[in-house]
Parts: C-alpha cells; sequence; structure tokens
C-alpha cells in the first residue's frame, strides 16, 4: 500500500509539474506522456501484495558480522532491577531464590553480586528503562522495594532480552 502511495504522489507531482509550453518539444511531450503510461499501468497492474528481494554485496554482511564481534566483549549500559540491598548473604541467596520460585517462569536472569560492604540481588537484563519498569512492575506484588539500577553490560547478557 505504501507503494502504491507514492506511486501516486509521484504521478501527482508529475502531472501538476508547471510545463513551460514554448520550451517544450514534441519529443519531450511524448515522453512524458510514455511515462506517465507506464505509471498508469504499474498502479493498475499492483492490485496482488508484492515480494521483496534484497540484493546485497556479501561484504556487508561480513562488515556488520566482525563489527558484533568487536562489540560483543565491549561492555554497554544496561537496567536490572534490583530487589534486594543488604548485609546478610544468607538473605540474599534466599531473595534469588523466592524470586525463581515465584517469578522463574518470566525467564529473567537473577544474580547475587557483593560489592563491599553490601550484596545486591539483581533481577533481569535490559536495554531500556522503559523494558526494566514494566518488568519491575510485574513483580510489584511480591517485591516492593525493588526499583531499577543501570548498570554495564556485556551485549550477551542483553541478547535475551529482544526475545521476551
Amino acid at each position: 500500500m505504501y507503494g502504491k502511495s507514492a506511486l501516486l504522489i509521484s504521478l501527482l507531482f508529475f502531472l501538476f509539474l508547471p510545463l513551460q509550453a514554448q520550451q517544450d518539444t514534441t519529443l519531450e511531450n511524448q515522453k512524458a506522456d510514455s511515462l506517465l503510461r507506464i505509471f498508469l499501468h504499474k498502479l493498475e497492474a499492483s492490485r496482488e501484495p508484492g515480494d521483496v528481494v534484497i540484493d546485497q554485496d556479501p561484504r556487508v554482511t561480513r562488515i556488520l558480522r566482525k563489527l558484533y564481534e568487536y562489540r560483543k566483549n565491549k561492555p554497554v549500559r544496561g537496567w536490572k532491577v534490583l530487589i534486594y540491598r543488604g548485609r546478610d548473604r544468607n538473605q540474599a541467596y534466599a531473595i534469588q531464590a523466592d524470586f525463581v520460585e515465584h517469578y522463574g517462569h518470566l525467564g529473567l536472569p537473577v544474580t547475587v553480586n557483593y560489592q563491599e560492604p553490601d550484596f545486591f540481588t539483581l533481577v533481569g537484563a535490559f536495554h531500556t528503562k522503559e523494558e526494566a519498569f514494566r518488568y519491575r512492575a510485574l513483580i510489584h506484588g511480591y517485591f516492593p522495594n525493588g526499583y531499577l539500577v543501570s548498570e554495564m553490560m556485556r551485549i550477551n547478557e542483553l541478547e535475551g532480552s529482544w526475545e521476551r
């Protein structure tokens, strides 16, 4: 449908383009008429949806693959939901087990990190703050004190979040 609209707009632009009658020759008018006929034929013949074929140089794919491999190990900023912060290691792991028990079906990774003097139980690996906020809202009933934290992560940690 978009292609037909662009074609129609081009056609209308072509038809209403101001013509300078003194400078036009009959040969140019014949070319314009044949172009108009081709536009109309394409517009009328394209009633069914078409296929799009992308024909690109294989070097483009190789360059994109190399860029991905380069950036795969480079840290990027992402978002996680912090559901526990405290000095009790056993409590941090108990919170992790509670999360897996109640929300394991979400498929979110749960990690316990230690940064002196506190333990952190973190959930998820999200590209955007909005995505992290959405999952925080899902778990808010059982973990009401959870909040969002920004953290540097590897791209391979974030890969699974596109599929959720």
